[in-house]
Order: C-alpha cells, then sequence, then structure tokens
C-alpha cells in the first residue's frame, strides 16, 4: 500500500451506471489531475459478470498510468449500504479514547452491531467547536458488503488507503468550496440505485442524514407519480430532523435549496412540486460551484462528468489530520486504555453470567430431570402392573410349549411343518396345543374346489412326521371357500 505522502493518488467513484477515475500527481501542497476516465458499467443484475470484468479493465489501465509507482488509492461507498448516525460525544484528548467512548454508542445505534459483522468508524463534523460535546458521524457497512467492494481492486492489485462514503465526502468538500454566505439552510440530495440520500445542512453546518426509499431509476419510470412520493418522503426526513432535535430545539424549518449532485434531469422532474409543497429550490450541484472550485484540479478538457465525488476524494486527501474522514480500512493500531477496561469488564461480566447460568441450570436441570426420572419410572410401573393378566397367559403358555420341547417336537419345527404343507389358498385362523399333545386346528381354503383341497390337506397331516390321528371335522361350504376344522394328536420325540 502507498503512503500517505505518496506522489500520486487515484480517486474511485463507482456507480450504478459508472465508474469515474482520476488519476492526480502532487503539485506542492495541491493535486494536479494528469488523467481521469469514465467507463459505463451495466446493472447488478443479468449483467453482473459483464459489470464487473468493465469495472475491472478500468482499474488495470488507472494501473498501467502509474507505471511502477504505487499509487495511494481513496474510493468511496455509495449511502444507500452505509449506516449513518449522528451523535454527541464528550470532547477528549486523544483518539483512541473518543473511539472507546463510540464503540459503546455504535453498539447501542447500529442495528444488529457486532464487530464480526460490520466495519465502523467515526467522523468529528467541523463548527461545533465552541459546543459543550463534540458532533460526531458514526458509521458502519456490513463486512460481506465491503468485501465485495474491495475484491475488484485486489483483483487488479490495487488496495485502498482509504475507502470513504460518497455522500459525506462531497458535502463536506461543497461545503468548504462554496462561500460562507451561501452555505446556510440547504440539503444535499444523492439519488442511487436504490434509495436516494438526503443530508440536511444548517448554518453551514451538517446537522442530520436522511434516506428516502426511491431510486433514480423509480422517479424517470414514474415521473408523473415520482414527485409527489419524494416530495412524502423528503418531508419526512425533515420531520425526523426536527424531532431528534427534540423539544425547544431551533429546528430546520425548511431548506433553501435542494443540491442534486450529478449532471442529471431529476431536478426537473422534482424541481416544480418541490418548491410548491416545501419551498425548497430544487439545484444542480454543477450549477452552484466551478469545477474543483477554481483550485486547478482538473483542466477546461480533462474533467469527466460528475467529478464531483472524485473531487471531494481529493479535498480530503489534503487533509493533514489522517483521521479528518471516515475510512473503513483504517488500521486499528492498538486498543486504548478505556477500551481495554471495557473488553475487561465486559469479559468478567459475561463469564459471571455464564458462571451464574450454569449454575442455576445445574440447580433446576437437577430437579427437573429427578422429577422426570420419578414420572417416568411411575409411567413404566403403571404399563407393567396393566400387563400383569396378559404376562401370566404368555407365561402359562410358555411353560407348555416347554412341556412339548421336552416330550415332542418343538413348536417351531410344528408351525415350520404346517408351513410346509399348507396349500395355497388357505388360511389358518387357529391353532390349538394342549399338554397331553392332542390340537386342533380352524381354517379357511378359498377354491373353486375347496373340500378336495382341505382332504389332501389333512392326509398330508397324517403323512407327516410331526401328526398322526389327524381328524377331519365340520366343514361349512360358502360361495367360492369353506371352513373347516381339524384335530391331530402330536408325535412324540423318537
Amino acid at each position: 500500500m502507498a503512503k500517505k505522502n505518496s506522489k500520486l493518488l487515484l480517486a474511485v467513484d463507482v456507480t450504478m451506471d459508472e465508474a469515474r477515475m482520476a488519476l492526480a500527481q502532487r503539485a506542492g501542497a495541491r493535486w494536479r489531475a494528469i488523467w481521469s476516465e469514465a467507463t459505463p458499467l451495466e446493472s447488478q443484475g443479468e449483467k453482473a459478470v459483464e459489470r464487473k470484468e468493465a469495472l475491472r479493465a478500468a482499474l488495470v489501465r488507472a494501473k498501467e498510468r502509474c507505471g511502477r509507482t504505487t499509487p495511494l488509492v481513496y474510493a468511496a461507498l455509495p449511502k444507500d449500504i452505509v449506516f449513518m448516525r449522528m451523535v454527541d460525544a464528550p470532547k477528549v484528548r486523544r483518539r483512541r479514547d473518543l473511539r472507546g467512548i463510540l464503540q459503546l454508542r455504535a453498539a447501542q445505534e447500529i442495528p444488529y452491531f457486532s464487530e464480526q459483522d460490520v466495519h465502523w468508524d467515526y467522523e468529528v463534523l467541523p463548527g461545533y467547536e465552541s459546543d459543550a460535546a463534540l458532533r460526531v458521524v458514526i458509521s458502519a457497512v456490513r463486512r460481506d458488503a465491503l468485501e465485495r467492494y474491495l475484491e475488484d481492486f485486489a483483483a487488479v492489485g490495487l488496495k485502498p488507503a482509504v475507502v470513504d462514503i460518497r455522500l459525506l465526502a462531497l458535502t463536506r468538500w461543497f461545503l468548504d468550496q462554496r462561500r460562507e454566505s451561501e452555505a446556510k439552510d440547504l440539503a444535499i440530495v444523492d439519488s442511487g440505485g436504490s434509495h436516494t440520500s438526503i443530508l440536511f445542512v444548517e448554518n453551514g453546518r451538517i446537522r442530520h442524514f436522511g434516506q428516502a426509499p426511491i431510486s433514480a431509476g423509480d422517479i424517470r419510470r414514474n415521473a408523473s407519480a415520482a414527485p409527489y412520493r419524494f416530495v412524502l418522503e423528503f418531508q419526512t426526513a425533515l420531520d425526523s430532523f426536527q424531532e431528534s432535535e427534540g423539544e425547544g430545539a431551533a429546528g430546520l424549518a425548511s431548506p433553501s435549496e435542494a443540491i442534486f449532485c450529478g449532471r442529471t434531469d431529476i431536478p426537473d422532474l422534482l424541481g416544480p412540486m418541490l418548491e410548491e409543497r416545501i419551498g425548497t429550490r430544487a439545484r444542480r450541484l454543477i450549477d452552484c460551484v466551478d469545477v474543483d472550485g477554481g483550485a486547478g484540479l482538473f483542466g477546461d478538457e480533462s474533467a469527466p462528468a460528475d467529478c464531483h465525488i472524485l473531487e471531494g476524494l481529493f479535498w480530503r486527501a489534503l487533509s493533514p489530520n489522517d483521521a479528518a474522514c471516515t475510512n473503513f480500512v483504517r488500521p486499528v493500531k492498538g486498543k486504548s486504555r478505556l477500551s481495554r477496561a471495557f473488553a475487561w469488564a465486559t469479559n468478567a461480566w459475561l463469564l459471571l453470567g455464564l458462571a451464574l447460568a450454569m449454575a442455576a441450570i445445574l440447580f433446576v436441570g437437577g430437579r427437573e430431570l429427578s422429577a422426570y426420572r420419578q414420572s417416568e419410572l411411575q409411567r413404566a410401573y403403571d404399563e407393567i402392573k396393566a400387563l400383569a393378566p396378559d404376562l401370566a397367559r404368555m407365561e402359562a403358555t410358555l411353560q407348555t410349549l416347554n412341556a412339548y420341547s421336552k416330550e415332542r417336537f418343538s413348536w417351531l419345527e410344528i408351525l415350520a411343518e404346517l408351513d410346509r404343507i399348507q396349500p395355497s389358498g388357505m388360511e389358518l385362523r387357529a391353532l390349538n396345543m394342549e399338554k397331553n399333545g392332542r390340537g386342533s386346528l380352524q381354517g379357511v381354503q378359498t377354491a373353486k374346489s375347496p373340500i378336495q383341497i382341505i382332504e389332501n390337506f389333512n392326509t398330508q397331516l397324517n403323512e407327516s412326521p410331526y401328526f398322526e390321528n389327524a381328524v377331519l371335522g365340520t366343514t361349512r361350504r360358502g360361495k367360492d371357500n369353506a371352513s373347516f376344522s381339524i384335530t391331530f394328536q402330536l408325535q412324540k420325540r423318537p
């Protein structure tokens, strides 16, 4: 990565439909652009692959322009993927102590805050030096979103030193370029691919961030209804700002101007109703300030369209204080004593809470387990008690079968023999055996000539080595079947 005093600075602004880049060379205390380019990009949907290839090709061209020199890379995230919140913070001397304090606020303000899931940073806003507290912007972006943004840079061997926020960098630069009398009460509007960001400025100071769920595409696709919807969203953001100031505070009544970023037709679509309903005049940013504010960054013909975000990044790079801008890839040099104390206290309370929770679980769980075991034992006893008559009958049957096994063939052998000689279509419905070796069976034979099949079965019983004296009893003929009963005597073992 290039150092802060690098002689080359590459500014990159990737939007929904374009990638704008400018390479500048340090000239004393200023930057002078030596190359710039705007590359059209496909949408993120079906042509995401083509978009990625075009963006990486543009980054390769920018890198080739640098030759052997590694440039300092400044990039800007769109506001619609960044969470931003303005808070007050106590005035402290050390930045690390301030970060430790703001880490607590970040955990309170940022939804589902976790340092494993988000990158966060802060920026102290100017204009509040005389106040009792600092005015700070806390910003956060999901790690997966930031990694997706950075993977195109990494693919071509570039590593941004600063990843700023598009709207914040632009507004800070814009307010610095305008005369103090012109930067009073206004709104900066940036319509992106999924949302429209609105930043309110009061008396030349950044006061509030708003976000409306209406994109530039929504506005252009429905030009008749979009102005009314935008005015409602604008008024909602303004009301939110006034509510955040609390009762008794002199909130921003209505900004005199709404400054729209980029070379866009959106002010023409929204301006009439915005001025009629709220009294705010819509203007394009390019009509409000000269290219690079007369600083000589771009020549007359080298400035790309919508270059103001790039100018904001160059303006950020001129700051002597590295902590003056938001940077989601800022290296953390170590925790302050306040941060370490907070981490130690947090871990101690977590361990204590975990120990108490485990003790409670063991105590309550032990009682519940004991009650559960007692309940299960009682249930098992009741089930066994209900089965007592059946168990007695089963025991008597087993004793009878054991008696057969001692003197005669085992009952398993008898059942196997019956299965062998049983004809097709015969269903045996009952089999009775007594201790003296007598037995009987009942069944039904289904066939066209069932009586003949039953008689043949009785003959096979007499021929079997397991049975003797088989006698066919009563038979009852049905339409296609006949029921029967047979008595027999079991053979003794040889």
